[in-house]
């Protein structure tokens, strides 16, 4: 009589591979748990009081200063190589490139920085970030027209270098662009 050949047990058909299987799954989980506690303790440890300070700092961190010529009485933004008339009661701050430059009266940036920090309770700061992040983009310059529902069209200007230069303010900052738009008329290329 021929021998039949014994067919091999399925991996999970024997008890203590399920068994074993079972252990390493509930391992894995009981792991992931940990880990996501250990997040939430270390989120959790971060004041408040630090959370509004980052932000700020952060804003801020991406605006410079116009570089000044006093002989001159002019002030340059080199990125985007242009240039301003000194002017002595408006400090301005920017940041951007040759095609997109964003300029703001610091002191619209400040008063929104100072909204953040002040708020109460992280909510209250989350929900006054986008005025700051509007208040340091509060003039939009731009050599390519821009149209969308956060901007208000300010004016167009043709510069000497052939560019023509777009001038937006973003509806999001609650400050008064007027003396700001109208300083950057006098803006010129080089």
């Amino acid at each position: 009589m021929p021998r039949q050949k014994q067919k091999s047990p399925s991996v999970f058909q024997n008890r203590y591979l399920w068994i074993a299987a079972g252990a390493v799954g509930v391992v894995l989980i009981l792991s992931n748990v940990l880990a996501l506690q250990q997040l939430s303790r270390r989120v959790d440890s971060l004041e408040q009081r630090d959370y509004p300070a980052l932000v700020v700092a952060a804003a801020r961190d991406l605006l410079k200063t116009p570089v000044v010529d006093a002989p001159s009485e002019r002030r340059f933004l080199p990125e985007a190589r242009l240039v301003l008339p000194l002017d002595h009661s408006l400090t301005i701050v920017y940041n951007g490139n040759r095609e997109t430059l964003y300029v703001a009266d610091k002191q619209a940036v400040d008063q929104a920085a100072r909204r953040v920090q002040n708020a109460l309770g992280l909510n209250a700061a989350s929900d006054a970030i986008p005025a700051l992040q509007a208040c340091s983009r509060q003039v939009q310059l731009s050599v390519t027209p821009v149209s969308n529902d956060q901007v208000s069209q300010a004016f167009a200007k043709g510069l000497s270098d052939g560019r023509t230069l777009y001038v937006v303010t973003d509806k999001g900052c609650s400050a008064d662009s007027t003396e700001l738009v109208e300083y950057l008329r006098a803006i010129e290329s080089y």
